[in-house]
């Protein structure tokens, strides 16, 4: 019955119907219909500004957060700036103290609010460095701000929202040996403490990140001596609803490591990332850890190129590949500045495309999130004039469609799989007329022939090899592993 009064009714009404549908689209949520505006661009200042996140609230505000010098408060300053979805100021606003405030982190908090870490210099400099805590609404109104510590130098460079509406963050607290121990910390909704923890022995702990697993349990990396090797090693801490371990895994290395971060992926793995020597003071490449649930390793691989490389933030992206950034300046065989650095891997830890961003200057990226109507956002720092926030829209491919600043990438390679065993691929953008297999010092093992894509490594010892391949006028060059 309801079908025939469908029919029955006239042509008008199905066309006011769709009139309305179209302005609902329209109208209500604007970039579903626009084409997504990809650029790259850097907000000049003088002096120094220095971001290190980036978030989307759900009207599609875009909003960089970090320090500068050129706040109103004195010495350094926290910095928030609003900018529409195309990257266009709206307002900037300052947070702190008349001493020394650098806003090191920035997270969404409920839906319309964002919350602000990062240290502040006590009035009393017996006690050094605190914690400032500060929540603001969409608009940069200052809603409360909290200040923890205590004798000595805190800092917390992390910070997220809790299931119950509180907060945890990270970082480190002096142990009274003169080094740090790694510090992490819960509050309430209001900014008030409600635990501590800290974690480490008689050399210096930092800690990174600290993510929820569940809705009462988190996991935390950091930067530890424990493992006894001399340098630094990666550790992840599993922590209940109270702060307490609930596991203690370190990857044992003699090479020095380091974390910048961590990620729970909706596969229930634990992603350490960060950076790793190759051999002893070498170029970083960059490192990621993978963990099951309970902190049980179960994998982890390095790769870059000639040059030195470190990761800062890695988000998973639909069907569990992870996109990553931080620094490189391999393009350039390290004779450039570094540059900002995007990079995809696969689930198993193959490198599926690398690009970079950047001039004749230092660029770094620190913060990656999707953005809303598509594409993602990396924000981060560039020194183009001096210091300045750094944003660029790109989409799924790492691209922007606009041409490549001097100083930038000026080839292409890709090897896969990494590690390999047997054979091993590679597509490159230029035209090689010569490719070269070199062990991890240089020495040439041999001539590899470039027109099939393809070498045979079955034959080699497990270790490091860089693929090297020129056109007569331009060369890169990659590094590989070979495992059996």
């Amino acid at each position: 019955m309801e079908t025939q009064r469908m029919k029955g009714r006239s042509p008008k009404y199905f066309i006011h119907f769709q009139i309305i549908a179209i302005f609902l689209l329209v109208f209500r949520f604007p970039y579903l219909n626009a084409q997504v505006q990809l650029f790259e661009k850097y907000y000049p200042n003088s002096g120094v500004d220095v971001c290190f996140s980036v978030r989307q609230l759900p009207d599609s505000s875009v909003y960089l957060f970090g320090y500068s010098d050129n706040g109103s408060a004195g010495g350094y300053d926290f910095k928030l700036m609003k900018l529409t979805a195309d990257g266009t100021p709206c307002w900037t606003k300052f947070y702190g103290t008349a001493a020394l405030d650098f806003g090191l982190f920035m997270n969404r908090a409920d839906s319309f609010n964002l919350i602000l870490i990062g240290t502040s210099q006590n009035s009393n400099s017996s006690f050094g460095d605190d914690v400032l805590l500060i929540k603001v609404d969409s608009a940069g109104n200052e809603l409360w701000r909290q200040t923890i510590g205590s004798l000595g130098n805190e800092s917390c460079r992390y910070v997220e929202q809790t299931a119950d509406g509180g907060y945890i963050m990270c970082g480190a607290t002096p142990d009274g040996g003169g080094q740090n121990d790694a510090w992490v910390v819960k509050t309430d909704t209001a900014g008030n403490v409600v635990w501590t923890n800290i974690f480490g022995g008689p050399d210096n702990d930092v800690a990174a990140r600290v993510v929820a697993t569940s809705d009462t349990t988190w996991a935390m990396t950091c930067d530890t001596k424990l493992g006894g090797t001399g340098s630094y090693d990666v550790q992840v801490i599993g922590l209940d609803a109270g702060g307490n371990q609930t596991f203690n895994h370190i990857h044992l290395d003699p090479l020095t490591n380091g974390c910048q971060g961590m990620l729970f992926t909706s596969g229930q793995r634990i992603i350490s990332f960060g950076e790793t020597e190759i051999f002893p003071n070498s170029y970083f490449d960059f490192l990621v850890h993978f963990f099951d649930v309970n902190g049980n390793p179960v994998r982890d691989f390095h790769f870059g190129g000639p040059g030195a490389e470190a990761m800062f933030d890695m988000i998973e992206l639909p069907g569990g590949d992870l996109l990553g950034t931080g620094y490189t300046n391999s393009s350039s065989n390290a004779q450039l500045p570094i540059n900002l650095a995007l990079l995809r891997v696969d689930t198993l830890g193959n490198l599926v495309w690398m690009r970079e961003f950047g001039a004749n200057s230092i660029d770094l990226g620190y913060s990656l999130i999707p953005a809303l109507g598509g594409g993602y956002y990396v924000a981060g720092r560039t020194t183009r004039t001096d210091e300045d926030f750094y944003l660029i829209h790109f989409d799924e491919n790492g691209q922007t469609g606009l041409p490549s600043p001097p100083g930038g990438q000026t080839a292409q390679l890709e090897i896969w799989p990494n590690p390999a065993g047997s054979q091993v691929f590679f597509k490159t953008d230029l035209l090689p007329v010569r490719a070269l297999l070199l062990q991890a010092d240089g020495r040439v093992v041999r001539t590899v022939e470039a027109a099939d894509n393809s070498f045979d490594v079955s034959a080699l010892a497990s270790g490091l090899y860089w693929l090297l391949v020129t056109d007569g006028q331009n060369s890169v060059a990659r590094k590989f592993q070979v495992l059996h």
